[in-house]
């Protein structure tokens, strides 16, 4: 219930905060601008995007990682995922999935590779 006051105060400020900025980069002639949202579905915000793109891991990586990055036990690490959509399901949501299953340089190399089509526009 505090989660959702604090979101209902915090959201349309972000929102606006959004738009504000990108209105700012297509005056400036910005090919593209890249945001990170989080609880993007969750919100349904993704209609106010162009392309959506999920950087994909499975439930039990993600777990993994989130236990070592922020030093959490197995219950408070499933708790936090539960606590937003399945990432399959987000899959299905998502117009283009970067498959982070492997390690940081290989991320990178899937990004670059798709942006990499910005260069030549």
């Amino acid at each position: 219930k505090k989660l959702k006051s604090l979101e209902a105060l915090v959201h349309p400020f972000v929102q606006r905060k959004v738009a504000e900025k990108r209105r700012l980069f297509e005056v400036a002639g910005h090919k593209f601008a890249i945001y990170d949202v989080p609880l993007l579905f969750e919100n349904e915000l993704q209609k106010n995007f162009d392309e959506v793109i999920l950087v994909y891991v499975p439930e039990e990586i993600s777990k993994q990682r989130l236990m070592q990055r922020n030093q959490l036990t197995a219950e408070q690490a499933e708790a936090r995922l539960k606590s937003q959509m399945d990432i399959e399901k987000k899959k299905d949501l998502a117009d283009v999935i970067f498959d982070n299953q492997g390690d940081q340089d290989s991320l990178r190399e899937i990004v670059d590779k798709y942006f990499q089509k910005f260069k030549t526009e």
